[in-house]
């Protein structure tokens, strides 16, 4: 019942329910607690209760590891990210299907406030990669999420097949996010995957030729052969 009054927002329910003694960490089946489903459904004041009430700032689902800062993020939810890393939640907390973060998730969503707050949150690892070797910063390439770029430029890293954050935009033919990294310090527009391809020949190849100009604009050699 706890969950059902965090769901509807009905803080009124909620304190009646935790005075006649129910656990405030209470969860369903999953894992769901109260202060997960309040998040989940951006519901602030239920949030900041719960927080007082002494729920557990990072007990997750137990199916796939979302916590109450993760699924906030997910669902762009600025204000409760903010309260819940005020109040002390693990900024770097990761799922234990993918290994994604709250910042991952955040910029796969494009939700570029909830970005920019968790990169300049104490203590998050800004390049910590899902196991399939993708950061950040790639998610919000390839998804062509140009807010999220713009807010996350400064990281660099590489997929399991070598692929970076250019190259997988190149390859999505997505303009206005080459176009934010090539101006980006430091990256390297030359850079190729493992098996060689490089971002001008990624882009070609795929018949993004716009974005294959853009590159060229810049200063990319030419593919040979």
């Amino acid at each position: 019942m706890c969950t059902h009054a965090a769901f509807g927002g009905h803080l009124d329910v909620m304190e009646w329910l935790i005075a006649e003694g129910v656990d405030v960490n209470y969860s369903r089946a999953d894992g769901r607690t109260s202060l997960f489903v309040a998040a989940q459904n951006g519901h602030l004041d239920m949030v900041v209760w719960l927080i007082g009430a002494g729920a557990d700032l990072n007990l997750a689902r137990t199916d796939r590891g979302s916590t109450p800062l993760f699924i906030a993020a997910e669902r762009g939810h600025l204000d409760v990210v903010e309260c819940l890393v005020d109040a002390g939640a693990d900024v770097n907390m990761a799922l234990t299907t993918d290994g994604a973060t709250p910042l991952f998730i955040a910029a796969q969503r494009g939700h570029v406030h909830i970005v920019d707050y968790l990169i300049a949150a104490p203590g998050v690892h800004v390049n910590t990669a899902r196991v399939d070797g993708a950061t950040p910063l790639q998610i919000a390439a390839n998804n062509g999420s140009p807010g999220c770029v713009g807010s996350a430029e400064h990281l660099v890293s590489r997929t399991t097949n070598g692929a970076t954050p250019l190259s997988l935009a190149a390859h999505r033919g997505q303009v206005q996010v080459v176009e934010r990294l090539i101006a980006a310090p430091g990256v390297d527009i030359n850079q190729a995957c493992w098996n060689g391809a490089t971002p001008r020949s990624i882009s070609l190849a795929r018949g993004n030729t716009e974005v294959a100009q853009l590159l060229l604009t810049a200063g990319a050699i030419e593919p040979h052969g």
